[in-house]
């Protein structure tokens, strides 16, 4: 079954954020016995995300397929800001599980 363009695929939500945030793309990296990261490319109408009051907030991806969606839950390690253009502006953000910030933990 194919799906219209204009469907949502992919949907990328940051609950403390208001602004919509579209997928441009994505690449997941996960292995047995490893923490995963999930790198996310995003468009936002809004020029001024600021890395400090985004990183460490919840992050969701959510992939819409044809029978059920599926989800990853993680936290912002990490946010960069792209180019702009008249319209948008492009951020990369390092979507990382809760469990890895526990490694910054010392005695």
């Amino acid at each position: 079954m194919t799906v219209p363009a204009n469907v949502t695929r992919f949907l990328f939500q940051i609950p403390s954020l208001p602004e919509a945030l579209r997928v441009v793309g994505f690449d997941i990296k996960a292995a047995v016995s490893d923490v995963f990261t999930c790198d996310v490319e995003l468009a936002c109408e809004n020029p001024a995300l600021k890395q400090e009051t985004l990183v460490g907030k919840n992050g969701l991806l959510t992939l819409f397929n044809e029978r059920h969606p599926q989800y990853l839950h993680g936290e912002i390690q990490h946010l960069q800001q792209g180019e702009s253009g008249h319209r948008y502006t492009l951020y990369r953000v390092r979507l990382v599980p809760k469990l890895t910030f526990l490694q910054y933990r010392s005695n």
